[in-house]
């Protein structure tokens, strides 16, 4: 068995979703900032796949930094954990 990669966009929503399970809930907010270096992304980087989950409505903002995933990120992280 090979070990799967993930893309920017998918190490992304896994690590918000690992900071908010490790809360005792998946849909706590998390800090988008601290979410981006557990998946090794830059600032800059942080923000532009920001912009395109919340489009996608995979992610929700709670304010400037703080967001939650949003039951279609629930469904893509289970998606992407079964892989």
């Amino acid at each position: 068995m090979t070990h799967r990669h993930y893309t920017k966009d998918e190490a992304f929503v896994l690590a918000i979703y690992e900071m908010a399970n490790s809360t005792g809930d998946p849909e706590n907010p998390v800090d988008r900032y601290t979410a981006g270096d557990l998946a090794h992304l830059h600032p800059k980087a942080v923000d532009a796949i920001g912009k395109l989950l919340l489009r996608s409505n995979f992610i929700k903002k709670e304010d400037e930094r703080l967001i939650y995933l949003t039951p279609r990120g629930l469904e893509l992280v289970e998606r992407l954990r079964l892989e």
